[in-house]
């Protein structure tokens, strides 16, 4: 049985399946270029806090937005990381 990859190396994957740059991703889902590189790292920028991992209300939403850009982008294929 295979190890199910992280999220943000999903993410990452997804959006290179889609053949979006960082930029383009930013333009259709509204989160700017450093949120999206902050998620394929899959950690928050330091802010002084030790737990840096993203969590998980936090991936809902941008998966949402992501399944959004799909759909909008490419209606041939449906959202799934």
């Amino acid at each position: 049985m295979s190890k199910k990859k992280p999220e943000h190396e999903r993410c990452r994957e997804w959006r290179k399946r889609m053949g979006l740059t960082v930029a383009e991703l930013a333009e259709a889902t509204g989160y700017s270029p450093r949120s999206l590189y902050w998620f394929e790292l899959g950690q928050t920028p330091p802010r002084g806090i030790k737990d840096r991992r993203i969590s998980d209300d936090v991936w809902k939403r941008f998966k949402m937005a992501c399944a959004g850009a799909a759909a909008t982008l490419n209606s041939r294929h449906t959202f799934d990381w």
